[in-house]
């Protein structure tokens, strides 16, 4: 060659082996698979974008069934009760407080959805007499505690006692 420069050669390792053993690769693997397992233990299992919002849609519907449930269940027995809501911050549970016993009742979506009040009150007060709840009010649902910045669906509770849940807003 001109230049004075030598063409390279690949030398082979002792033993005229060239890659990874099969015990090499497992050890690999091993290792992988271990470190994945406590990524997957400590954030839990991956998210994907829809199935946040689902998940709040359906804690939004077991939500406004639970809270039909308390108002059947206040009229069968007689009893009232106050609603509380928050209207500034977003909770993960909804929330009753019996009127004769002083006793607390909550549906906790278990962070699968948040909710926050819409209306002139955070409490509405459920009256026997007239079956009314009063004032009425309109809950919007979240996926998230914070970055969710519209509501992905809405629980709306009229003053005559119906209580649905809707995608759109009210």
């Amino acid at each position: 060659m001109d230049g004075g420069s030598e063409p390279l050669s690949v030398s082979r390792p002792p033993g005229g082996r060239v890659g990874f053993t099969l015990l090499e690769v497992l050890v690999v693997f091993s290792l992988l698979s271990a470190l994945s397992g406590l990524i997957w233990i400590v954030a839990g299992p991956p998210r994907f974008a829809g199935a946040g919002r689902e998940r709040a849609r359906e804690a939004a519907l077991r939500g406004a069934q639970w809270l039909q449930g308390r108002l059947l269940q206040a009229r069968e027995e007689g009893r009232n009760f106050r609603f509380r809501v928050s209207l500034a911050d977003r909770l993960p549970y909804l929330e009753i407080r019996w009127e004769d016993t002083g006793l607390w009742e909550r549906y906790d979506s278990g962070e699968n959805a948040w909710f926050r009040g819409e209306g002139p009150a955070r409490w509405a007060f459920y009256s026997t007499k007239w079956h009314t709840l009063s004032p009425g009010m309109v809950l919007h649902v979240f996926s998230d505690r914070e970055s969710s910045p519209a509501a992905v669906a809405f629980i709306v509770i009229s003053p005559a006692c119906r209580v649905s849940v809707i995608r759109e807003g009210p």
